[in-house]
């Protein structure tokens, strides 16, 4: 069984009976492997091009609270907001275009208010969808990356900076490990690639 994107509560209920013929694609727990995209370092990739390329007011528009790879990047975001002594701007957003456009700003600690995306110059969004639904969103000169290299980022108008991801590498390596029974260690991780392109 290779789970995708599960949760905690569910990795705890695996029964002793399957352990070592489970994994997990996401997170993982003491007796499931787990096999993923190193999150924060994509998201770092994308967020040191984005201030490398001049911009200062970048914002993130996160994901799901309960996928776990969300808020490893909005944990990076805030490091690297941090270390680059810039405020930190969040937008609650999900895995779609329609998430992205029109949320407002999530005040982050210290009381920023909150203001719409529209008029804002410089942001950037996790997730290709969202990216997507930031930038149609958006004034012409807002930059936008994304995440995730899906298809419709080459092919956009601009077409979309992003990270791209070795799905099928990840996605065989924890199907392999179930089918051979074979022990791992408990986290790998696979490397995400900045793809520069006209959007940011």
């Amino acid at each position: 069984m290779v789970l995708v994107n599960t949760t905690e509560p569910v990795l705890a209920a695996v029964p002793t009976g399957l352990r070592g013929r489970v994994a997990s694609i996401g997170i993982g727990s003491a007796a499931v492997p787990s096999f993923d995209v190193d999150n924060a370092a994509g998201a770092g990739a994308v967020l040191r091009h984005l201030y490398d390329s001049g911009r200062r007011r970048i914002a993130m528009v996160t994901g799901p609270r309960w996928l776990s790879c969300a808020g490893r990047s909005v944990t990076a975001y805030r490091a690297l907001m941090r270390a680059a002594d810039l405020p930190v701007r969040l937008v609650a957003g999900d895995f779609s275009a329609p998430g992205a456009a029109g949320r407002r700003w999530r005040p982050s600690p210290g009381g920023r208010t909150r203001r719409d995306l529209r008029g804002q110059r410089r942001h950037r969004a996790r997730g290709d969808l969202r990216a997507a639904g930031a930038r149609d969103r958006g004034a012409g000169d807002v930059a936008v990356a994304g995440f995730d290299d899906i298809p419709y980022a080459a092919v956009s108008t601009p077409a979309l900076t992003t990270a791209t991801h070795p799905v099928r590498r990840i996605a065989t390596a924890a199907a392999t490990a179930v089918l051979d029974g074979r022990r791992v260690p408990p986290v790998t991780a696979f490397p995400s690639t900045l793809v520069a392109r006209e959007s940011a």
